[in-house]
This record gives structure tokens, sequence and C-alpha cells, in this order.
């Protein structure tokens, strides 16, 4: 019906229906002659009132005002007269909320000669006013509830009724009025008694579990631990670099950045140390015309510290060349069985343009698992990308169309799993408290959901609140690891290479500076999650980083060097731990300038390990999203901008 026409013919019109048949075929009720007969034999009925709005689009509330009255529905008896009337019943499918109500007596009838009830299993508030009218207010009426009001008076101030019977009622009303409320009391004590026992048995229920898994936790926290007294370690540990990390998840609760991407980056370093790759600043397009497999970094350093857009350029971005497979022709495509036999195998096999065709038997790559994995990925993308040479953003147009690439992903997670299992030391155990952890969660989150339905929220969420919390202290405090005697030797050499490292800058003496090792400690620091703290304490235990003709002299073989490197671009120098401008007017800053790819120097190596991260996580993410079912697997790492990174020139 046009909106014009329903506003002008039928708005503002209220109407009477009968619908005890139909709600849907609402037949003629005519007031006085289609209601209820005084005989009380007569069905019930169920009248409809409505009224016709205007159309509305949009109000925050309207309210209606609704008038009736009702002849006949008082008895008058010997003594008194009675009224009974229930506004809303059980079958009531409405909300009805908060209900107030008021009834008057006839001129006379004050609070001494008349007596009334009021019927609700809801909270109420009644009273009697001056003139001896009763009132009363119901809260939060719900569907399905009910409420009724009794009411009864002298009957000589009632006068000629209706409906009339010759007895005393009075008293009998009063008994069954206390009949009812004995009964409703007792129904409330079973109930109360009932919902007491519930509470009580929840709360067993979730204590017996929530112990037991507790108890489970910490036990298994505990034999994830390690006993020993913690020395220092100057060396590398008898670990990965992506086992290292797991380790040490493990042995501090995992309260290091996510593992997988510690796992990624580290990896990544070692390849970069054993100069499998090789890291360098800016993007690719820096390096166009420029053999970055023979270049050397100090005259690098200087083409890029000479130019204002290669400088900004390099803090933002950088470079990764494939050094192992230099001669592997893209062209050739790509052969994983003969990648596998090569690299994992160390055969040193494959024919021309293979991956390891340029490769002798006697330069075969010492790689862990992980290693391995992580170089087979970066060849896969390389066979994409369609050459050694390549930054973040050639990744992602290479793989916004990979459909299988997250499987390429899984590779190396799973590689860093089994090389961790292999290593026997920490393997999984039984999770003790991972079903009873489980379990006193759903109890309370059961808890809060039923009691909340029946009224009692807060009840509820008093015990189901601690219950869930105590649940949650399973899943934290529990560990699925549990370490072995090797696994405690190495977690040893772990936790003392993490102290070593944190008080480097302590220690007087520290003897000549070994280069190779801090390319180490840089790789470790990664997978300990403490790189920017490693950079403070080296660069403070040897304020020869900060200066540039030393680090060109000594440290250009290094991966360390370009993060301490670019800082003579700014005219930036180390002091007290951390890098100030000697001239904030030649440097442009007001501050320390980030080494390449990162955000500050105080946080050191990790500026160039989180860039990284950032680069791959966006990355996984672009191929995860070219997956058949939106992926699975990948690194993990903080999402963000692609930040930097190539693999190689042009």
């Amino acid at each position: 019906m046009p909106q014009d026409e329903w506003d002008s013919d039928y708005a503002n019109h209220w109407y009477i229906a009968d619908v005890t048949d139909d709600d849907d075929n609402p037949q003629p009720y005519v007031p006085g002659k289609d209601g209820l007969t005084l005989d009380g034999y007569s069905e019930d009925k169920t009248v409809e009132i409505g009224w016709n709005i205007p159309t509305t689009v949009k109000t925050n509330s309207i309210k209606f005002t609704v008038s009736f009255t009702m002849h006949d529905v008082a008895t008058k008896w010997k003594d008194v007269a009675t009224f009974q009337w229930e506004p809303f019943g059980e079958n009531n499918q409405v909300p009805i909320g908060t209900v107030t109500g008021t009834v008057h007596f006839p001129k006379g009838v004050t609070a001494s000669n008349s007596w009334t009830w009021l019927h609700t299993e809801q909270t109420s508030e009644t009273g009697r006013t001056k003139d001896g009218s009763f009132t009363f207010t119901v809260n939060d009426v719900k569907s399905g509830e009910y409420l009724d009001v009794v009411a009864a008076f002298d009957a000589a101030k009632a006068g000629d009724m209706a409906r009339v019977e010759t007895d005393d009622h009075l008293q009998e009303l009063k008994e069954d009025e206390a009949d009812d409320e004995r009964f409703w009391r007792n129904l409330e004590r079973q109930r109360s008694t009932r919902r007491l026992n519930n509470w009580m048995t929840t709360i067993s229920a979730g204590l017996i579990f929530g112990i037991i898994g507790v108890v489970a936790a910490l036990r298994s926290s505990g034999r994830s631990r390690y006993r020993g007294s913690i020395e220092y370690w100057r060396d590398r540990p008898e670990l990965s670099p992506a086992s290292a990390a797991k380790l040490i998840d493990i042995v501090t609760s995992g309260d290091k950045p996510d593992i997988s991407e510690r796992q990624l980056v580290t990896t990544l370093l070692s390849l970069a140390v054993k100069k499998v790759i090789a890291v360098f600043p800016g993007s690719a397009d820096l390096y166009i015309g420029v053999d970055l497999k023979q270049v050397s970094p100090v005259e690098l350093s200087q083409r890029i510290g000479s130019d204002p857009y290669k400088r900004n350029n390099a803090r933002t971005n950088s470079t990764i060349v494939m050094l192992w497979q230099s001669d592997y022709g893209v062209s050739e495509g790509f052969d994983e069985s003969v990648f596998v036999e090569s690299v994992f195998d160390g055969s040193g096999s494959g024919g021309s343009g293979s991956a390891a065709s340029s490769v002798s038997d006697a330069h075969q790559p010492d790689l862990s698992a992980s290693e391995r994995a992580l170089l087979y990925l970066l060849t896969v993308i390389s066979e994409r990308v369609g050459r050694t040479a390549f930054d973040m953003d050639d990744i992602k147009d290479a793989c916004k169309d990979w459909k299988d690439g997250y499987k390429e992903l899984e590779k190396f997670t799973n590689a860093c799993k089994t090389e961790f299992a292999a290593a026997d030391i920490a393997p999984k155990t039984e999770n003790g408290w991972l079903i009873p952890g489980a379990i006193t969660v759903l109890i309370g989150g059961a808890s809060i959901f039923i009691n909340g339905l029946a009224g009692y929220l807060v009840a509820g969420a008093l015990i189901g609140i601690p219950l869930m919390t105590v649940g949650i202290f399973c899943f934290l405090m529990g560990n699925s690891y549990v370490l072995t005697d090797h696994g405690q030797q190495m977690a040893g050499q772990c936790l003392g290479l993490k102290r070593y490292m944190q008080g480097f800058s302590n220690f007087k003496y520290r003897g000549v500076a070994d280069l190779t090792l801090w390319d180490w400690y840089m790789v470790y620091a990664a997978a300990f999650g403490i790189s920017d703290r490693v950079m403070r304490e080296l660069a403070m235990a040897y304020p020869q980083v900060s200066d540039p003709e030393w680090l060109d002299a000594n440290a250009s073989d290094t991966v360390f060097y370009w993060n301490y490197r670019p800082y003579d671009w700014y005219g930036l120098r180390f002091y007290n731990g951390s890098a100030f401008a000697d001239s904030v007017a030649d440097s442009g800053l007001a501050g320390a300038v980030p080494a390449f790819g990162g955000t500050s120097f105080a946080a050191g190596f990790s500026d160039l390990g989180t860039q990284l991260s950032y680069g791959f996580a966006d990355i996984t993410a672009t191929i995860n999203a070219a997956s058949p079912s939106g992926g699975s697997g990948g690194f993990g790492g903080s999402s963000g901008g692609s930040g930097g990174g190539s693999f190689g020139g042009r």
C-alpha cells in the first residue's frame, strides 16, 4: 500500500479484534456483546487491541497509552468484595520490562478494611497510599512470566455488583493465599537448593579439573626449565640458529617475539654469515650495472653515502644476493630433485643449469636442515622472479598468483620442527594440562552463559571468571616439552651465551676482537630476541665500530658491517649506548639515524631482522592470499609494510 494512502486512510486509528482462533484471521469483537459471561464457564478469549501508526522511518521511541474498562469482573461475597486480574500470563510472548500499577478502592475503603496480594516471580515493591490505594512495581518481567493482582475489601463499601455470592470468603481467601505463599516459598527453596547444588557442583568440578590442570601445567613447566647454573658461554652453541630460537623459547616460557619470525630471521642471517647469500642496503635499483658478487662493500658504502637519494633508499630497503647458486640458469627450469640431491645430500652433482652446477664438492655449503630449507625456498622464489637478484616488491609481484606458494612456506617451518625433534633436545610430552585446562575454561564459560540466561549473571560470573582464569593459567604455564640431558646441556650453552652477550661491555678483559665470532653473535642474538641489546653491548665494548675507517679496513667482510657503517653517511657516532649526530645540520635529523631497513640504532641488528621479517610477513600474506583456500603456513611475524630487501643485483 502506498505510504500516503496508509497515512491518510488507516493511520491514527485503533482497532479491537477476536484472535482466539487464529492471529492471522481476526474476527469482529463487539464490546459489551462478545465478552465473557458471568457464569464463569465461558471459553477463554484472546482479544487483540492495535493502533495503526503513521509511516515512521526512524525514531528514538514511541509511546502508546491504552485505556479500557472491564465490567462485572469483581465478586461480592457476604463479608468482602474480591477482585483478581492477570494482566500478563504465562502465554505472553512479548517481554514487558518494568510494570507499575495502582488499585483504587471505593470511597471509605482504607488499608484497615482491605487486603491485597501480588503474584509474581520477579523482584517487586508494594505499598499503600493514604487513601488506601494499593501500588506495585514489578521489575524485569520477561516473556512467558505471569503477573497477578488479588484484592478484597469490606463488602459494606461495595454497593451493588453483578456477581454475588452468599457465603463468607475472606478467611478462605486468606488461607488460599497463605497456602499459595507457602507453596511458592517451598518451590523457591527447592529452586534455591537446586541452584546452590548446581553452583557447588560447578565449583567442585571446576576445582577438580583446575587443580589437575594447574599441577600438570606447573610440572610440565618445571620439566621444561634449565636446572643447572648459568655460566657464561663465549662460543657458538652446538645447535642450529633455528633450533636455538626454539630452545630459548621453551626455557624462557615463550616471552620473546614470535618464534617463527625469529627462526626465519636468524636462519637468513646464518646463510649470510656462511656466504650463501649476502645482504646489502637499499633496493636492487641502486645496483644496476654492479656485480654484487664481486663488488667491495667499502666501494658500495662510498657510493651510497655520497648520494642523498641512495642514502634515503638504503634506510628503507635492502638487497640480498644469492651467492651460492650464482651460475644457476633460470631459463633452464628448476628441478627440485637436483637441488635436494646437491644441497641436502652434499653431493655437488647436477648437470648444467642446476642449482649446484658451479659448486664443487669441496665448496658445498655446510648447512643445517633449516638452512637448506630456507635456501631452497629462496631458490624457488628466485626462479619465479626470473633472476638471482630481486627485492621484496619483485617477490610480491611474482607471488601474487602463486597458488602452491603456501606449501613452499610450510617446508621451512616443517624443516625447523623436524630439525629440532632430531636434535633430541626437548621431545614433546603428553599435554596432561591441556584437557583439564580446556574443561575448566568450558565449565567457567558455561557457568557465565547458563546463569546469565537464568537471571543470575553475577553469580555465574563470580564462579565462571575464576575458573576460566585457572584454565587460562594452565595454557600459559603448561609446556609441551621436557628437556633431555642433552637438552639441559644445550640450554646451558644458549642461556650462557645470552647472558654473556647481554653483559658483553662489562668484561674488562675481552681479548682481541674476533670478527667472525661477532657475526655469529648477531645470528644467535636474533635467535634469542636480544639483537638490540647485543648491538649496543658490542658498540660500547669496542668503540671502533663507530669509526668508518676502522670498519672499512677490518670488518667490510662481515654481516654486521652494514649495521654500523651507515652512521657515517649521516655524520653520526656512537656514544654511551646510542648514536648521535656530530652535526645535526649536516645530518638533517634530530636524533639517531637507523641502520638500513630499521627504525633506530637502539634496535641494532634487529632493525635489519625486523625489516626482513616485516617484508616476509607481507609476502607470506600475499602468497597465502593466492592459495585456493586462503593458505596456511608461513613465517608469522608482525604485520606491517613490506620493508625492504632484495635478493641480488641486476
